[in-house]
């Protein structure tokens, strides 16, 4: 894998030959080729990161400005009707000209263009054209990963080990492919076995935490309960080894808290429930420090308004709805309105809302809420995994609303913002199939039998992905369990349709998940893994992950 000053050095020789094919032969294809800006902006981008982890080793700054303003000059007189390539060649020239390295450089015919034209007419063109200072993150971080992970394979310390966990989780979140978590869960675990034993106990209880917090998240998207199990207890341990003080343990407590409410979510243990608020109070109540910043504080009072609304829809105390409000109020004060973790608190804080509303039957509460979670979408890129928890949410408030007000737009906005989430492929199957269970009940909800029939039926196809082989027995069926309504609700609105062959199609494939798991086994391995006991558990493996979630 080359280097990033590797990579600069190679990008900056391509261009330079572009712009030396266009002056000698007048080859107009050499500069005008769509990847031409294309590999100037990665030209940027590879010479920063050489900067910042190589100590440079790639072109100055004046020969990024020469190559740059060359290309777009070059382009301009190939083609004078490309938007901006004027403008940009000028932006870069007087930067060059800045420098007092332009001299021999900057042709005199743009040197008159930069004295005559105005300078609003050009000035930051360079920018937008070659999105300097703009790379898409998700670009960003596939530039990044491969040369993050060169890196460590060289030099194994605990910074780079760090950053390139990050960018693996940055990346899932992205995407929800789950292979770039198992990566930094696979990282942290080896990272923890190399650490050696006269390392301060800190510095194991860090990496700890970083291992319970990616088991909690592989756990929201995959519910495999012994990811859950090992979340709560590495991080307790990560706890024993902090000092009471510790700036990180905060974060911890609040790391502890949101497992210890995703096991509740799944065993329903009051115990679990009671002891996640408990770790998110402690963690609010902390002396702040390095590694509680107020973006990190945002976070914990979220995790600790979250945990409140869920043991008020437990025991219906209104102090415990009352206390998650005020929480997530004060948790978006903090956040900057292009935080990317906006659209998440503003979510949560909507779904207290209507609790709010549905415990006191307050209309005002109802609107706000639906007004935060279309921010919430709004805020979310399409593709991103968490749109589908959004969409769910603006649903379920828009179908209460209707149901309060009767007013039909409300109810056929429910239902097509259900049927968009159901399509969102890279986020937890849980939240699609409650997409799916919303689209079914806004269309019941308006008489639309068919339609209705159509939404409990995509939530009963995705049961199979949502309790999929990779899980154990008891994780399947505690997942199936929490559905358990689903398949009736699809049979009766497929009768009520006039379909009653539908309707039994649907109970059986509802009802029969586990069972049609069992029969579509591929092959008995109980022969192979007598004779190669490794090439039968690839064997199991590959089986597994094709029938893994999306």
């Amino acid at each position: 894998m080359p280097t990033a000053s590797e990579q600069a050095l190679a990008l900056a020789g391509t261009i330079a030959a572009r712009i030396g094919a266009y002056r000698r032969s007048g080859d107009a294809a050499a500069v005008t080729a769509p990847e031409a800006v294309e590999e100037v902006r990665r030209l940027w981008l590879a010479t920063a990161y050489a900067a910042l982890w190589e100590g440079g080793g790639g072109p100055a700054e004046w020969e990024l400005l020469a190559l740059s303003g060359w290309l777009h000059w070059c382009r301009h007189l190939a083609g004078p009707s490309l938007a901006d390539d004027h403008a940009a060649a000028l932006d870069h020239f007087s930067e060059l000209l800045l420098h007092r390295q332009g001299d021999q450089i900057v042709p005199e015919r743009a040197r008159r263009d930069i004295d005559e034209i105005p300078r609003d007419r050009w000035d930051g063109a360079a920018a937008r054209v070659d999105r300097i200072g703009e790379t898409p993150e998700l670009e960003r971080i596939d530039f990044e990963l491969p040369l993050l992970r060169d890196r460590l394979a060289r030099t194994p310390d605990l910074a780079t080990h760090d950053l390139l966990t990050g960018r693996l989780r940055e990346r899932f979140e992205h995407s929800g492919d789950i292979r770039f978590l198992n990566e930094a869960i696979v990282l942290k675990r080896d990272v923890l076995e190399r650490l050696p034993r006269r390392r301060r106990r800190r510095v194991r209880g860090i990496a700890l935490s970083g291992l319970g917090t990616l088991l909690t998240i592989r756990f929201g998207h995959l519910g495999e309960r012994d990811d859950v199990d090992e979340a709560i207890g590495v991080l307790r341990r990560s706890l024993t080894a902090m000092r009471r003080r510790d700036p990180v343990r905060p974060t911890t407590l609040s790391a502890l808290g949101a497992a210890l409410r995703g096991r509740y979510d799944r065993l329903r243990n009051p115990a679990d429930l009671d002891a996640a608020v408990d770790a998110c109070r402690d963690a609010t109540a902390l002396p702040g420090g390095a590694g509680t910043t107020i973006l990190g504080r945002a976070e914990m009072l979220s995790n600790l308004g979250v945990v409140l609304q869920i043991r008020f829809e437990a025991h219906r105390r209104l102090p415990d709805l009352t206390a998650a409000i005020e929480a997530l109020r004060e948790a978006i004060t903090l956040l900057p309105a292009d935080d990317p973790e906006l659209p998440g608190y503003v979510s949560n804080l909507g779904l207290a809302l209507r609790h709010r509303f549905d415990a006191t039957g307050t209309a005002e509460d109802l609107d706000e809420a639906v007004r935060l979670f279309e921010a919430a979408v709004d805020g979310t890129p399409d593709g991103h995994a968490d749109r589908v928890m959004y969409l769910s949410n603006l649903s379920g408030t828009l179908q209460s609303r209707h149901a309060l007000s009767s007013l039909p737009r409300d109810g056929r906005r429910a239902r097509d913002t259900a049927y968009e989430g159901v399509a969102v492929r890279s986020a937890p199957v849980a939240e699609r199939v409650k997409a799916a269970q919303h689209w079914g009940r806004s269309a019941a909800a308006m008489a639309d039998w068919a339609d209705a029939a159509d939404g409990f039926a995509a939530a009963v196809d995705l049961l199979p992905l949502l309790a999929w082989r990779g899980l154990n027995r008891t994780s399947r069926e505690l997942l199936l369990l929490d559905w358990r309504h689903l398949t009736d609700n699809a049979a009766a609105c497929a009768c009520a349709a006039g379909d009653p062959a539908r309707a039994l199609c649907l109970m059986e494939v509802g009802r029969a998940v586990l069972w049609t798991q069992q029969l579509d086994t591929r092959t008995d391995l109980t022969a192979v893994r007598a004779a190669a006991p490794a090439l039968a558990e690839r064997l199991l493996t590959v089986a597994n992950g094709m029938g893994a979630p999306a």
